[in-house]
């Protein structure tokens, strides 16, 4: 029984693969909305939580369809606006933003439904620079940026709207490891790396 499912599946993924639209070189652009999850930094004993308000994405990515697969390079800029700071109970408002610039290489796989629509799912590793630009109360606590490694998974659904186009609708989540940063005043502070959630639409032209 075993034996039978398992060239059942077989069968049905070389069935799948086959069903794909030629190999080829693709371009994509996109953007969305971002969902930043807070920031904890470390300073001289002491932690300060930074909130994030909810921001942006864009970006574009290179690639190359290879049957059920997808192999890109991409590129993304994620902003989300500085909410308000807290330590020792207190919080207090604050003005600037978290930006994410990064550079990922990913893979993805298609699922062919033998219809239009294409979900997909995918992933990619990479680097990232973080930028933080933090204020309260006009004066300025950081200005500074550190490059880290970053990771990402993604999942959604294209829909072809000819043979060469595709629209796509998706979601990311997109980490990065710990930052070091400086004050204004040259204090070392360790944080943690941005971590996001994005809604995120997109069109894909085939060449």
């Amino acid at each position: 029984m075993s034996k039978k499912l398992v060239l059942s599946v077989g069968a049905i993924l070389i069935f799948a693969t086959q069903a794909y639209a030629e190999d080829g070189l693709y371009a994509s652009v996109g953007g969305g909305i971002s969902f930043a999850e807070d920031l904890d930094f470390s300073a001289e004993g002491e932690t300060v939580t930074t909130e994030l308000d909810t921001g942006f994405i864009v970006g574009g990515a290179l690639g190359y369809q290879l049957q059920a697969f997808r192999l890109e390079g991409e590129f993304a800029f994620i902003q989300n606006g500085v909410d308000k700071l807290s330590a020792l109970g207190i919080s207090l408002g604050a003005d600037g933003d978290v930006s994410v610039m990064s550079g990922l290489a990913n893979v993805y796989f298609d699922f062919d439904t033998m219809t239009p629509w294409t979900p997909y799912i995918g992933g990619g590793v990479g680097f990232a620079n973080v930028a933080n630009d933090v204020s309260v109360m006009g004066i300025q606590l950081v200005d500074d940026d550190d490059s880290v490694f970053a990771y990402q998974v993604k999942a959604g659904v294209a829909y072809s709207v000819n043979p060469t186009t595709d629209v796509t609708v998706g979601y990311r989540f997109l980490g990065t490891d710990d930052v070091s940063l400086k004050t204004v005043d040259g204090v070392s502070i360790q944080g943690d790396g941005p971590q996001s959630h994005n809604l995120e639409a997109g069109i894909r032209f085939r060449f």
